[in-house]
């Protein structure tokens, strides 16, 4: 059995590893992987109204079943980029274009509040995210949010940073 010791709906499991979202500041989405005390090992989404361990019939190791499970997240959400980010499974680099990059962007903002650092699409009217027509045009506006001022909201500790990806 594992140190840390967990209980789901009254059975009790061993915390064998934990992946989690860091993108709100409460109810972050976390898969966990734990074994049972008759050896049995489960995938256990929190934070959702799956309140039940799905139990792992094939041979995996503990990673590749969080790996298979978060990739699963992924495939249904509406945007694998930002999910990728949001579960650190890339990082930002990764994404961002290069100066000479012809086509639409987006920008992606990382915002930084003690205990997460929501990802998400910049948007100038605070709706949905904008599309710019050029990088030039998307850079002009990342350079007025960083020549503006700057007021911090509740528990945020920096103002955020801007990243530059394709659209």
């Amino acid at each position: 059995m594992a140190d840390t010791i967990i209980t789901i709906n009254e059975a009790v499991y061993g915390l064998i590893d934990e992946r989690q979202q860091h993108q709100f500041e409460y109810d972050n989405l976390s898969v966990k992987l734990v074994k049972s005390e008759d050896g049995k090992y489960f995938v256990y989404f929190e934070a959702e109204a799956n309140l039940n361990p799905v139990e792992i019939t094939e041979d995996y190791s503990g990673e590749d079943a969080l790996n298979d499970a978060i990739e699963d997240l992924i495939s249904e959400s509406h945007d694998s980029r930002l999910e990728d980010i949001r579960w650190n499974r890339t990082t930002i680099h990764t994404h961002t274009v290069d100066l000479d990059h012809k086509g639409e962007c987006k920008v992606i903002t990382i915002r930084h509040f003690y205990g997460y650092d929501p990802v998400d699409y910049a948007s100038a009217d605070c709706t949905e995210a904008t599309n710019f027509d050029t990088y030039e045009k998307a850079k002009a506006w990342v350079r007025e949010k960083f020549n503006g001022s700057y007021v911090l909201s509740h528990n945020e500790y920096a103002r955020p940073d801007y990243f530059i990806v394709e659209a």
